[in-house]
């Protein structure tokens, strides 16, 4: 159930609510639903609403055209004289929507529309579900509600967004009990939160944890799900929440999958960055310099992992804020100290950088994001050098 507020009066609502009995829009009382009805405008929507399969349908239906939109627009000079791969048309023949991309695909091949993407993963899982196919079978058959068939790689931003709306659409009105009802809340989430509406996020995290925490055979998902709402948080400002999530995230990939395993040192990475930005630079310095000879031992060597642990150890020896070239000053010490600190986080990011470009290439978000860093640091390294040079001590 995504619709947690009053219809009415947008305070916040369990799933039990009262509801109107026609078209199970919910309030937090018969008076707000009385308001709604006679100035709200429900008396007209009220039957639209049940014609669409419910208010949770027709919100969701209405949210994955509004996202749709988005995607096709955003991508609309890059699809310009394309047709879609599925159908072979330029413009969906139903929903008149434009073409969307956004995979790893080259040239002419990838371009689609988001309606055929999502009918395409929708007949695959109904076969996969019908013929009761294996755990494999049904993984892959999942996955095209978030990757691209012919690149095999992720969507990424507005369109992995509109998917997860698409999705979302398309099980809504499962049981809530069910696993897909569940999975399809997780990919528009994540969709959600690939497009920087961290807002909108964090409330499905938090639905999906409280339904994991109750089933114990759910605690990988558990684990998941609260690195997911962690950084939600972080991006909220929430700080010292997120933290406090990705340390029980942490704690429970080490019991599960050991200490030294990939997905724990993720954990890792992500608590050192919520401790840099919470100015706690000597804290992460100190949990990276320990995960970083484990990580060198575990992780498969074209891991992003590594890099991204080394990554935020630059900064946490720089003293610099995460992502940002001012705020604050230069590491405790003397200038000389300073300044050696802020040559070693150059030589770190430079490294870092160097095997980006090689691992995954010079347009990947981490390469741009690890270029960006070591930018920042060399300034800040050439501030420090200009006021040894003027005799600060």
């Amino acid at each position: 159930m995504l619709l947690t507020q009053c219809a009415s009066c947008a305070r916040p609502i369990s799933h039990t609510a009262p509801r109107c009995a026609r078209c199970h829009t919910r309030y937090c009382g018969p008076t707000c639903q009385k308001e709604h009805w006679e100035g709200g405008g429900h008396s007209v929507l009220c039957k639209k609403i049940k014609r669409r399969g419910g208010a949770e349908q027709y919100h969701a239906d209405k949210k994955c055209e509004e996202a749709i939109a988005v995607a096709a627009e955003a991508c609309a000079k890059d699809t310009a004289g394309q047709t879609c791969y599925i159908c072979t048309q330029a413009v969906h023949w139903k929903t008149k929507e434009g073409l969307v991309r956004m995979c790893a695909c080259r040239g002419t091949s990838g371009f689609a529309h988001v309606s055929c993407l999502a009918e395409q993963a929708k007949i695959l899982n109904d076969e996969a579900e019908a013929n009761r196919l294996g755990d494999k079978a049904q993984i892959e058959s999942w996955m095209r509600w978030q990757g691209c068939s012919l690149c095999e790689q992720q969507y990424v931003g507005v369109v992995r967004c509109a998917l997860g709306w698409a999705c979302w659409k398309t099980y809504a009105n499962r049981n809530g009990q069910t696993q897909r009802h569940w999975k399809a809340m997780a990919q528009l989430a994540i969709g959600l939160k690939q497009a920087g509406l961290y807002n909108e996020a964090a409330p499905i995290y938090e639905s999906l944890l409280a339904f994991q925490l109750q089933h114990p055979n759910l605690e990988e998902n558990v684990y998941t799900t609260q690195s997911w709402l962690a950084n939600c948080y972080m991006h909220l400002g929430r700080l010292e929440e997120s933290l406090e999530l990705n340390q029980k995230a942490r704690d429970g990939c080490a019991k599960l999958y050991g200490p030294s395993s990939e997905r724990t040192l993720q954990m890792i990475e992500s608590m050192s960055t919520i401790l840099v930005q919470l100015d706690r630079h000597a804290e992460a310095k100190s949990l990276l310099q320990t995960a970083i000879p484990v990580a060198v031992r575990n992780c498969r060597p074209n891991s992003d992992t590594l890099l991204l642990l080394r990554h935020v150890l630059a900064v946490a020896i720089s003293g610099l804020p995460m992502g940002k070239s001012s705020r604050g000053g230069p590491p405790a010490g003397s200038l000389e100290r300073r300044c050696a600190d802020v040559r070693e986080a150059e030589r770190i990011i430079g490294d870092v950088v160097n095997k980006s470009r090689q691992l995954l290439g010079g347009a990947h978000k981490f390469t741009k994001m690890f270029e960006n860093t070591a930018s920042n640091i060399r300034n800040f390294l050439g501030i420090c050098e200009m006021l040894k040079a003027q005799g600060y001590r």
